[in-house]
């Protein structure tokens, strides 16, 4: 496992607890207990998707840069026509 994926899981694992602890423990209110122990999951599982998605291979290559430029200027367009349409409706039903 890489470095950085052992980390995440490492640091998920840590708040994961840490969430439950102050739970269990202490009774520290359900949202921050709540909000630590979501944290620690989504790191967790972040760290130990990605090392089964990749292990050894690289993240990134000139492809998925392509794919991930693409991505984001379309989003962009789409977004920008998106709330056009919108205020444009808003203002033809609720404008004078």
């Amino acid at each position: 496992m890489k470095k950085e994926y052992r980390y995440r899981v490492v640091i998920g694992a840590a708040i994961l607890l840490i969430g439950i602890a102050l739970l269990i423990f202490w009774g520290i209110d359900d949202l921050i207990t709540g909000t630590l122990m979501i944290i620690g999951i989504v790191l967790l599982l972040n760290g130990v998707l990605r090392h089964l998605r990749y292990k050894n291979m690289p993240e990134r290559d000139e492809r998925s840069r392509k794919i991930g430029a693409f991505a984001v200027a379309y989003s962009w367009v789409v977004t920008i026509v998106f709330v056009t349409v919108l205020f444009g409706w808003i203002t033809l039903k609720y404008g004078k």
